[in-house]
């Protein structure tokens, strides 16, 4: 796997690109030394996956500012917290929204974790974007389904 890292305006703009794909679990603790394992993660973390390219960037607007933080995933990409997986060829998680889009003449998917009677688990749009906080999910060209609330 090979990585490439960009560093623009001292730490204005920060990348790491990782040509092959890869995996990122964000899990809040202060527990540095915490084992994660993706089949099962700490409560509030979210796992991003991708076979083709993975790209890791932050950036601030000013030197004091917090940083904004991006992960895109691209080729057979997936993502999941507690409440949703999805699925889809390029998903961009930016520490709250999730877009997840199809590949051209696919469909990306966003299945409930939750099981509910009655209730079909799976949804699929060529793009849908996820707010992870609220549970919130758009779409559009939707092939129908019913998103059900993940909290």
């Amino acid at each position: 796997n090979t990585m490439t890292a960009i560093d623009q305006g001292n730490g204005l703009y920060q990348e790491a690109t990782f040509e092959k794909g890869g995996v990122v679990i964000r899990t809040p603790t202060k527990d540095l030394g915490l084992r994660v394992e993706p089949h099962d993660l700490p409560p509030r973390s979210e796992y991003l996956r991708s076979e083709d390219r993975l790209i890791v960037s932050s950036a601030k607007p000013k030197k004091e500012a917090e940083a904004d933080q991006r992960l895109t995933a691209t080729g057979n990409a997936e993502f999941r917290d507690a409440a949703r997986t999805g699925l889809g060829h390029k998903i961009v998680f930016d520490g709250t929204r999730v877009t997840l889009e199809a590949n051209l003449g696919g469909m990306a998917s966003l299945y409930s974790n939750k099981r509910a009677v009655n209730q079909q688990q799976v949804t699929r749009a060529k793009k849908f974007i996820y707010n992870s906080v609220t549970g919130v999910v758009e779409l559009s060209d939707s092939s129908g389904g019913t998103i059900l609330p993940g909290r």
